[in-house]
């Protein structure tokens, strides 16, 4: 279209992106449809166009309602858990709640289990324990969107500026 445009001797230098931005945001308002599935499309496409301008801190789950586990429990009592838990990855921590030592993820425990006829060794569970990825409380939702494509993760742990742990974001969040 541009290139059409540009023959017939039109402009388009005028044009920036904060034009475009809000052209986006006339035409998501008037898609209009007959049920709450519509409403629900046009707040989610709203809220991509803000991206940039919101921070991880304002959408995460906030550390008090963060499902973790005392990776010293037993073996039994850690499996009990993860498996009547609503959630796929569950962080451990070791001495002390801030002392996050990794993540497991409740579809690897399956699979170990089965390989292991059922039974999981403290050893076996350990190895499915995968390193932490602690992401800055104030990155913005679209850099950590990218984050999260280039890394192929869903799941990160929030971090204030001293390191202190505040919540998780996931893709699902964002």
């Amino acid at each position: 279209v541009s290139f059409i445009l540009k023959l017939c001797g039109v402009d388009l230098s005028y044009m920036g992106m904060s034009g475009n931005v809000e052209e986006l945001r006339g035409a998501i308002e008037l898609h209009r449809g007959p049920d709450q599935s519509t409403d629900e499309q046009r707040a989610m496409l709203r809220s991509i166009l803000d991206l940039a301008d919101v921070e991880v801190d304002e959408i995460m789950t906030h550390r008090k309602n963060v499902h973790m586990m005392d990776i010293d429990q037993s073996v039994d009592s850690i499996v009990t858990d993860i498996l009547n838990s609503p959630y796929t990855r569950i962080p451990f921590w070791r001495n002390d709640p801030e002392n996050i030592i990794g993540v497991v993820h409740a579809k690897a425990m399956l699979k170990e289990m089965q390989n292991k006829s059922g039974k999981l060794t403290r050893a076996a569970l350990e190895k499915l324990v995968t390193s932490p990825w602690f992401v800055p409380e104030n990155t913005s939702l679209f850099d950590q969107l990218q984050n999260f494509r280039r890394r192929r993760e869903h799941f990160a742990l929030v971090v204030d500026e001293y390191g202190s742990f505040m919540g998780v974001v996931t893709l699902e969040n964002i």
